[in-house]
Formats: structure tokens, C-alpha cells, sequence
């Protein structure tokens, strides 16, 4: 179902330090065994824990993404995931053989609307945050749509509060 490699490098090396490909179908089982995939990877690779659980929340919030919209229904489109662990932090590409993302979702400006403050908790819509975490989670952000599918590449910084 997953198919996987692994490279260790020199830590002194300029290159990525670890690399993990994986390549997987679009449904929400496969991208759940893939993040518990690359939860293991991030471990093994030695990648602290801040920087592993930021990871974590971009990836779940981008793969379910594609999996939500990227797919026309009962079709499976596949994923092809690369992580690079580097000096910067994880870099990543995200490939997939699905249709176009909505361009809503694509839009990589704009803030979300602030919440109402008397909101209760109950009343909290369930989705609709997913963009906004990765673009705060991430730097060098960029989308597209390219004749094969969607390619989404992105950071997560090693230490986020710095540039």
C-alpha cells in the first residue's frame, strides 16, 4: 500500500540530512497509515519533538485536504510525498494525481475571518481551519496545478519564530 525509502546522510553534509518518500492512494485509511508512516520516520530521524508535531498537523491538514477535495467521488487519485529534513527544518512536496484543488483553497493570501468572541464552543464550525494552520505552521508556501495533478511544497521551519 505505501511504498517507502529512506536515506540517512551525513548530519555535516549540506544535503538533507534524512529523506522519506512515500507514495500512497488518496483515501482517509492510506493517508492515515502514511502519517503514522512518517511519525515513525520523524522519530527515527531525530527530529525534536516541536518540530515533529508542527509536521504532523501540516501534513494531516494537507493530505485530508486532498483526499476531501482533490478526489472525484468513489475515485481514488494517489499521493506522492517527499520530506527532507534539512538544517531550515522539513522541507516538503506534496504531489497528487487528483483534480484541481478548489481555488478557494488555493488562495494563499487573505487572513481568516475573525471569530464572533460569544461564540460557545459547541457552536465552533468543524472545519475551515486547515489552510489557515498550514500557512502558520509554514514558510515558502506555494500551490499549483500542474498537467499531472497538484504540487504543494512548503517548510516547517525548525525554529518557527524565527526568519
Amino acid at each position: 500500500m505505501i511504498a517507502e525509502r529512506m536515506r540517512a546522510l551525513d548530519p555535516s553534509d549540506a544535503r538533507p540530512r534524512a529523506t522519506l518518500r512515500l507514495m500512497f492512494p488518496a483515501t482517509e485509511d492510506a493517508v492515515r497509515a502514511g502519517l503514522l508512516h512518517c511519525r515513525r520516520a520523524m522519530r527515527t530521524a531525530g527530529m525534536c519533538t516541536d518540530l515533529t508535531g508542527r509536521a504532523e498537523i501540516v501534513l494531516a491538514e494537507a493530505l485530508n485536504n486532498i483526499t476531501e477535495h482533490g478526489r472525484p467521488h468513489g475515485q481514488t487519485g494517489w499521493i506522492s510525498l517527499r520530506c527532507d529534513l534539512c538544517q531550515a527544518g522539513l522541507r516538503v512536496v506534496i504531489t497528487d494525481r487528483c483534480r484541481p484543488l478548489p481555488q478557494d483553497l488555493l488562495a494563499l493570501s487573505g487572513d481568516m475571518r475573525p471569530m464572533p468572541g460569544n461564540l460557545d464552543l459547541a457552536d465552533l464550525p468543524e472545519g475551515g481551519f486547515g489552510w489557515h494552520l498550514i500557512r502558520l505552521l509554514t514558510h515558502d508556501l506555494a500551490c499549483k496545478h500542474e498537467a499531472f495533478g497538484n504540487r504543494l511544497c512548503f517548510l516547517v521551519p525548525r525554529n518557527p519564530g524565527k526568519d
